[in-house]
């Protein structure tokens, strides 16, 4: 660090945290009162936000996904397949 660097943060790191000690209390509190508002607003807003077709598509990506990801193994074990793996 500079010695410009130094002194300023002389300056700042005490300002940073009377601003924190001060101001703490006040963003904790209207986190806990405003918390419960905004998470109703999200809950009522977001069926208006995705278009029916959204829901859809990511159903048939979450399928793709499933099937992509799915066990390579637990297959029927025939002549054709004798380890029981996918095709």
């Amino acid at each position: 660090m500079t010695v410009v660097g130094r002194n300023v943060s002389k300056v700042v790191d005490p300002v940073g945290k009377t601003v924190e000690t001060v101001l703490g209390p006040v963003g904790w509190t209207l986190n806990g009162v405003l918390q419960p508002v905004t998470d109703g607003i999200g809950k009522m807003i977001k069926p208006l936000t995705i278009h029916p077709d959204e829901s859809e598509v990511k159903k048939e990506e979450k399928k793709r996904l499933e099937k992509e990801w799915a066990p390579i193994g637990g297959k029927k074990q025939t002549g054709e397949n004798p380890l029981g793996l996918r095709s």
